[in-house]
């Protein structure tokens, strides 16, 4: 009931798993390597959100990430694209070959490749998940601790909402709002890659394999 008072006062959350896995998806697409991906997505998400305000350089080259390793010896690197009071969209990965288990994170994570590949075992199977980078998107509960490996130059998007707000769900103008914002955000995204392509012939940049 409090995220959902808080969200009628506009304090809410402007994504949702589903908008961010879009948008990912999308800016797997952008010719170019790691760096002009975030790009995309950072100018996707500005034009989703209603503006750059909370917007993350991670694209830049000069830009600093994270080093986190936890006790079970995964080692990764994370930047915030967006974040906000209720909500919070990272980009995570490692351009060497790691593996273990991931960190437990109390909110739900929905996650989206961007590039590379993940093997997963969970929920006790010994037979693994493989997640490659053809936009694969799919989620975890709170208290799950995956065991996973991630090949080299493997990036993939977060979504997270805060606990305040987990659990609850746009309202219905809103949501068609988001929808409708992150359908013509995608069109656009197609179109300018379309044009680079056509414009760039047989010289232009084409794509890094993933």
């Amino acid at each position: 009931m409090k995220g959902l008072v808080i969200a009628a006062r506009g304090f809410g959350p402007k994504l949702s798993p589903e908008a961010v896995a879009r948008l990912a998806t999308e800016a797997r697409l952008a010719p170019g390597g790691l760096s002009h991906k975030l790009r995309a997505m950072e100018r996707m998400l500005g034009q989703l959100v209603g503006g750059e305000k909370g917007i993350s350089n991670c694209s830049s080259h000069d830009s600093v990430w994270q080093f986190e390793q936890n006790d079970q010896r995964v080692f990764y690197w994370h930047c915030a694209v967006y974040k906000s009071a209720a909500e919070e969209v990272t980009v995570w990965g490692s351009p060497l070959r790691t593996s273990g288990l991931l960190p437990r994170a109390l909110p739900a994570r929905h996650l989206t490749i961007l590039s590379g590949k993940i093997t997963e075992w969970s929920d006790g199977r010994v037979w693994p998940t493989v997640r490659a980078s053809n936009g694969s998107s799919w989620s975890y509960g709170g208290r799950s601790s995956p065991a996973v490996r991630l090949e080299a130059e493997t990036w993939v998007v977060e979504y997270q909402r805060s606990v305040v707000f987990e659990g609850t769900r746009l309202i219905p103008a809103a949501a068609e709002l988001v929808a409708s914002r992150c359908s013509a955000v995608a069109r656009r995204a197609r179109q300018r890659l379309a044009r680079r392509r056509f414009h760039g012939g047989a010289g232009g940049i084409q794509a890094n394999p993933t």
